[in-house]
């Protein structure tokens, strides 16, 4: 497999994408000068507890408080305000307002929603990420050589003292105990600098901030399987090689200059468009549904145009293999975290669903972030859990329609068309203009003319006028009570798709207004009350055309 590492820098953007074997698989970006919350560390307040959510809000200075759960807390001993015992602590006996806390942010600020912080600070670096005041020591569960695993675990303990947790991380099977070593050392002379700064900071503070984009994604990405590190211009390509010679220097000539729009090149736009998607084809001629909820990720998997060549059977294996394969460069690709549910193409063997789940966990083990596949469900659905990690693709570049408000429908024209005629019969009733006005979204309006309406005027005694704008929402109803006098202004100005149903609508009306029929049909003279489409409109005058 080909890995490819993808840097380019812009006007004022920063974007980074990984591909593999043509095919993108992860992208971010960074607005130049643009401040990063996750993994800066604050000095913060205690502003409000409370106990029937078992969280706290904290004001870091940064305008909006953030949200500390219980679970998120674990202060020294020094520093708790309980005594340990059988009872698990709450939110009050953890924390008190006012107290000051020091404090890691976790998730940035979504919508009306602050950022999400803990005070389980933890320092990431090349090798190891430190963890003061926990005790606990993990090995990269993408580490898959148990003789490996052992031999890390071994040199991680030798490594930490009390009081300290450790996370080896996956590139730390390429480093030696030299290496490890000086990557401890410094991340715990940065503790000891940031415990100084906080101790001498009056809260709210920022004490430390964590490293740009660029430098934290090649400390997780630049390993012996990169290929290549393409880069747009000289001075990034300073940049990235400075960067990988501290930690890789090795791999410091994998750094290439091509200045070149990189993302236009590897079709990475192309790619991300199609990710923001419901739809995503596969090459077996299936496809996916992929659908965002609120509390999960629903992900359908058709055959669509694949018929197979053999059986049911290896149809909708074949098909599943490729969905897993890909729903997992999905994942990815989008930044879906929490629960995920799919639905794969139903199969009677429990062989071939071994497979499918095979593939879905190698899909995993290339998932920086943690990705757990829980199995098959009595229902025949796969759950899968993901770790959630800053906004998803769509939740930072898509915003909800301002037509259907995010539902992803419209009423049909049908249904608008019958309820703009149900209020023009109880508006008629009521009041006393002898004329009412339709305002509706032009198709609407040409479905709306198939209606009773000189029946409905004969019933109420009322003139109605229609008119049918192409620029209105398909669900705009306005009803206007008017008289006579007022008409011209309920249907100009005159505009292209434009539809005008009144009865007085005569050759009269027609000249006042300079509006020039196109004939279709050979009447010399309009009907009084016909109905006409404004077909174009320019200084010469209006066009139009008998409904």
């Amino acid at each position: 497999m080909e890995r490819i590492i993808l840097i380019q820098s812009g006007f004022q953007e920063k974007s980074l994408a990984v591909v593999e074997d043509g095919k993108v698989v992860e992208f971010h970006a960074e607005k130049l000068y643009h401040e990063k919350l996750v993994g800066n560390i604050y000095l913060g307040r205690v502003v409000n507890v409370l106990p029937g959510m078992q969280a706290a809000f904290v004001d870091l200075g940064l305008g909006r408080n953030a949200l500390l759960h219980a679970g998120d807390v674990h202060l020294p001993r020094s520093e708790a305000g309980f005594t340990p015992g059988k009872r698990k602590p709450g939110i009050s006996d953890l924390v008190k307002e006012g107290q000051d806390i020091l404090v890691q942010v976790v998730k940035d600020a979504v919508g009306a929603k602050g950022p999400r912080i803990t005070t389980k600070i933890a320092l990431p670096g090349r090798f190891l990420v430190f963890m003061p005041y926990q005790h606990n020591l993990f090995i990269s569960r993408r580490i898959r050589d148990e003789a490996v695993r052992a031999e890390l675990q071994e040199m991680a303990r030798r490594l930490r003292k009390d009081g300290v947790g450790l996370i080896v991380r996956t590139v730390a099977q390429e480093a030696g105990w030299t290496e490890l070593l000086a990557d401890y050392r410094e991340l715990e002379e940065l503790w000891h600098s940031i415990r100084e700064k906080a101790s001498r900071a009056r809260s709210p503070a920022v004490i430390h901030r964590d490293a740009p984009l660029l430098p934290a994604l090649l400390k997780d990405l630049v390993a012996s399987d990169v290929d290549r590190i393409l880069v747009n211009t000289p001075q990034v390509k300073e940049e990235v090689k400075g960067i990988v010679s501290t930690w890789a220097p090795h791999l410091a000539d994998r750094v290439v200059l091509q200045e070149t729009d990189l993302l236009e090149l590897f079709h990475v736009h192309t790619q991300l468009a199609q990710a923001l998607g419901r739809k995503v084809w596969l090459n077996c001629g299936g496809y996916l549904i992929i659908d965002g909820a609120e509390a999960l990720t629903v992900i359908d998997v058709n055959t669509g145009r694949f018929t197979g060549t053999t059986n049911l059977a290896e149809t909708a294996l074949k098909v599943n293999l490729e969905a897993a394969a890909e729903i997992g460069r999905q994942l990815r690709l989008r930044n879906i975290g929490g629960m995920i549910v799919v639905d794969f193409v139903d199969m009677p063997g429990e062989k071939d669903w071994e497979q499918v789940l095979e593939e879905l966990e190698r899909q995993a083990q290339k998932d920086r972030v943690k990705t757990q596949v829980l199995g098959l469900t009595k229902l025949g659905l796969v759950e899968i859990s993901r770790k959630k990690t800053n906004r998803s693709l769509a939740g930072q570049w898509l915003s909800n329609c301002p037509y259907c408000k995010g539902h992803g429908r419209v009423l049909k024209i049908q249904r608008v068309a019958g309820q703009a005629l149900e209020k023009l019969f109880q508006l008629a009733r009521t009041v006393s203009s002898p004329l009412i006005a339709v305002h509706l979204n032009t198709q609407v309006a040409l479905f709306f003319l198939q209606e009773p309406l000189a029946e409905l005027e004969a019933q109420t005694g009322k003139e109605i006028l229609v008119v049918g704008r192409p620029g209105c929402h398909r669900e705009y109803i306005h009803l206007e009570p008017a008289g006579p006098a007022a008409v011209d202004r309920l249907f100009l100005p005159f505009e292209a798709g434009q539809v005008v149903r009144w009865k007085g609508v005569t050759p009269a009306f027609l000249a006042q207004y300079g509006v020039h029929l196109v004939e279709e049909r050979g009447e010399a003279e309009p009907e009084a009350g016909c109905s006409l489409e404004i077909v174009h409109v320019d200084a010469a005058g209006v066009q139009a055309r008998r409904l």
